[in-house]
């Protein structure tokens, strides 16, 4: 039976990673990244990001099956104290489009001629490899870059401190920590929830709803292809029951531990990421009736989905509904079970 529960859950994973690959929209997410000074002069150092913001306030939106994305400016932050990272590194490009399922990114290099830049700009297509100028394909891209080539460094300066200060809705997105600055390699998240367990099938009769607390860590590897996590799951289960005409005083401790495989959907800024989560390990249950206590070892299986919230900048809520089962001594032990929690990164 244990068995057959956990091919079923297998399958039901795999159907709604199937499900979503198949209705995803097919619109081409194109990241506008940082454009690097081959001069190394210091004094233009803000122009790395000051170009692209002008590039993506300037595009046209309107481009059919695109969606276009600026790239956060902390990675530039993060180079400007450690320059011996190249951000512009075939790998390092590769690895940010597919941990961000990014189609395209636009970047480029520049030095100063007479006061204004003069731009080299490529487009990387990510699940190629190729890297192409932007003036062999893409007309609508080198128009913009043209119109870059014709303004002063102050001019774009001037720009960019215009439109940070009005703050306009859209001209700035930031990529949240959830998915990470772009110039790491990896990233984890530790999530700490709890909620309330209820009971299925004979043990719904046996005892009311219990406390369900969960603390997970998981661990997405470098240049992971499938945005897939690994981690360790940790979780408590307690239920009690008051003794009645036909019952004695009960109650039953379940203390779990095992692996945690985790697939992130992204979504938007506000609700941000959609995990499914797989957990199998090994479960310690133990059960007090009239002062005497039994014990037993089983493994469980668990599987949910958690709905990732980012309502403020640096902060992550989590709600999840999941299913829990225990073979407690032969005699499959189910649940359903809700959770609010935070997630830190």
């Amino acid at each position: 039976m244990y068995t057959r529960k956990v091919l079923l859950t297998l399958i039901a994973f795999i159907l709604v990673f199937s499900a979503h690959s198949l209705i995803a929209a097919p619109t081409r997410r194109v990241l506008i990244y940082f454009f690097k000074d081959i001069t190394g002069d210091e004094e233009f150092m803000e122009l790395n990001y000051q170009i692209p913001f002008y590039f993506y306030s300037q595009i046209n939106r309107e481009i059919k099956g695109k969606k276009f994305i600026l790239i956060d400016r902390e990675g530039l932050e993060v180079y400007r104290k450690d320059k011996t990272r190249d951000l512009w590194d075939e790998a390092v490009l590769m690895n940010i489009a597919r941990r961000k399922n990014i189609d395209d990114i636009i970047y480029g290099v520049f030095f100063i001629q007479n006061g204004k830049p003069v731009i080299m700009g490529k487009i990387f297509h990510a699940k190629s490899g190729l890297m192409l100028d932007i003036t062999e394909k893409e007309t609508d891209y080198n128009d913009l870059v043209k119109d870059i080539e014709n303004l002063s460094v102050d001019e774009i300066a001037a720009h960019y401190n215009e439109l940070k200060e009005k703050r306009t809705r859209g001209y700035n997105p930031k990529l949240s920590r959830m998915v990470q600055s772009e110039v790491k390699d990896t990233w984890f998240f530790l999530q700490n929830s709890m909620g309330p367990y209820f009971p299925i099938g004979t043990w719904a009769d046996l005892y009311p709803p219990g406390f369900f607390y969960e603390l997970t860590f998981v661990y997405f590897p470098k240049m992971n292809i499938a945005r897939l996590g690994i981690g360790i799951n940790t979780n408590i289960i307690d239920m009690e029951r008051k003794g009645s005409a036909t019952l004695v005083d009960s109650s039953i401790t379940v203390l779990s531990v095992g692996a945690s495989f985790q697939y992130s959907f992204r979504l938007g800024k506000i609700f941000e990421t959609l995990l499914l989560d797989l957990n199998v390990g090994l479960a310690q249950s133990y059960m007090f009736q009239k002062n005497i206590r039994s014990q037993s070892s089983d493994l469980y299986i668990k599987g949910g989905v958690n709905l990732v919230l980012n309502p403020f900048a640096d902060m992550h809520l989590s709600l999840k509904v999941g299913v829990f089962s225990v073979d407690y001594k032969e005699n499959p032990m189910d649940g359903v079970f809700c959770e609010i929690g935070i997630m830190g990164f």
